[in-house]
């Protein structure tokens, strides 16, 4: 008998909720089908099984909350019975070695998480086909929850290590929180998840410190209507009110001639390859020289990554989705093109992966035809690139006018991270390598690494 379970569907999550199950009892599957939808915060994801047979019985219902890991229903042989003790008893089993692996991990974080690589050397995406059965399923109104207090814990400093849960921790450097200004409401005081997710709601707003910090409410008026927060919306405005309090930003700006890079992807139309590819190509292969913006930025220091994962932003009903290219420093063209718009179009259904953790993030508005913009950085990454339209416009090359086709981006950094210099530095090489198209089309169209 196979257990189905809740995927542990990223480090900083500890239950997902089911949405919606595609199989009935006594449904005969097979290995590799999707069973059910389930639903974390941010995004929703396909529950595959992972072995052939009959659906026994499923045991959580749509609608429930489920810890991760645990068993949410069972395949096995028509007939044979179902032993939920047993059940119960592994899925107990199961998030027990998971607990114990993740205090293992915390432990040792910050030195590997430098150090760690992910030995694939291609892009990976979401095993997932544009036939899914995902729809938009992030709507569901949530109510918001009772907020608490932030003081400092009794007998704590800001210096200490405050007493907190490893996945707690996570959290709380995604948010940009303040754990020791964080007040526990686990066992023996600890810091919980709830807790991070309070104060970061309260730093945005949400719980208001005094009356002159409250924001009026809007008054509801004849022939108005209401559209309530979903959960996705709430984690965008959380993350991105942080972001804009606690992040120092500034902002870079570049024009780039793109009329090599136009004239590279008609070369190579059969590619099915766009602007945006070579934008992220070009990006992937500055990073691996600037590595301080190839870096996530935590109380510590900053932890400058191995790895060069790319995340697009992907706007969605109610939100933002931010899936990640992983390892593109290393692919090639064709394949991160065609790993770019699988991830795109799963994104716009409401699917992430949720591995890897991207590194720098890409926001392209061009094509609903915006010039610039001043993008927000996703925490905790140090940076994001802004891509605006492709537009001609008239230059001077060579002391002469010239119509080109230019192409403005802006880099937004933080600065507790990196200077103006050392950014001016990378969006400079950036710029020569979207320039020279054709010499970076040389690098990364060829065969991958």
């Amino acid at each position: 008998m196979t257990p189905v379970v809740m995927p542990q569907v990223g480090e900083n999550l500890t239950t997902g909720v089911v949405v919606e199950w595609l199989k009935s009892e006594g449904e005969v599957v097979a290995r590799g089908d999707v069973v059910a939808i389930v639903e974390s915060e941010k995004a929703a994801f396909e529950v595959i099984a992972a072995a052939g047979g009959t659906l026994l019985k499923i045991l959580r219902a749509a609608g429930e909350q489920v810890d991760v890991l645990a068993t949410i229903a069972c395949i096995g042989e028509a007939g044979e019975i179902v032993d939920l003790d047993a059940m119960a008893a592994a899925s107990q089993t199961r998030g027990s070695l998971t607990a114990d692996g993740e205090s293992a991990r915390n432990q040792k974080e910050p030195a590997s998480a430098a150090t760690r690589g992910d030995s694939s050397p291609s892009i990976t995406s979401a095993s997932l086909t544009d036939s899914s059965p995902m729809r938009s399923r992030l709507q569901t109104p949530s109510t918001r929850p009772t907020l608490a207090t932030t003081e400092t814990l009794p007998g704590h400093t800001l210096r200490d290590r405050p007493f907190a849960s490893p996945s707690a921790r996570r959290l709380a450097r995604e948010l940009l929180v303040d754990l020791g200004r964080v007040n526990g409401s686990g066992p023996a005081g600890r810091v919980i998840r709830r807790d991070i997710l309070t104060a970061a709601l309260r730093a945005c707003g949400g719980a208001p410190k005094s009356e002159s910090e409250t924001l009026p409410e809007p008054v509801v008026g004849a022939g108005d209507h209401v559209l309530p927060h979903t959960r996705l919306r709430q984690v965008v405005a959380s993350r991105m009110a942080s972001s804009a309090r606690l992040i120092p930003h500034f902002y870079l700006v570049a024009d780039i001639d793109v009329g090599e890079a136009r004239q590279c992807l008609r070369e190579l139309a059969d590619d099915g390859a766009g602007l945006t590819d070579i934008v992220v190509a070009a990006a992937a292969r500055a990073l691996r020289k600037f590595e301080r913006l190839n870096a996530h930025v935590g109380e510590g220091g900053i932890v400058c990554k191995a790895d060069v994962h790319i995340g697009l932003a992907v706007a969605v009903e109610e939100g933002v989705l931010v899936p990640a290219l992983s390892h593109v420093d290393r692919a090639n063209l064709a394949t991160l093109s065609q790993a770019r718009r699988q991830i795109t179009a799963q994104a716009r259904r409401g699917i992430v992966q949720p591995d890897p953790a991207s590194t720098f993030t890409v926001s392209n508005l061009g094509p609903m035809g915006v010039s610039r913009f001043l993008p927000l950085i996703n925490p905790p990454e140090c940076a994001i690139l802004a891509i605006g339209a492709a537009e001609e416009r008239v230059v001077a090359k060579e002391g002469q006018p010239a119509i080109r086709e230019m192409l403005t981006v802006t880099l937004a950094c933080d600065h507790r991270a990196v200077d103006g210099a050392y950014a001016a530095e990378f969006l400079a090489h950036f710029t020569q390598i979207v320039e020279t198209a054709r010499d970076c089309l040389v690098e990364v169209n060829g065969p991958g690494e």
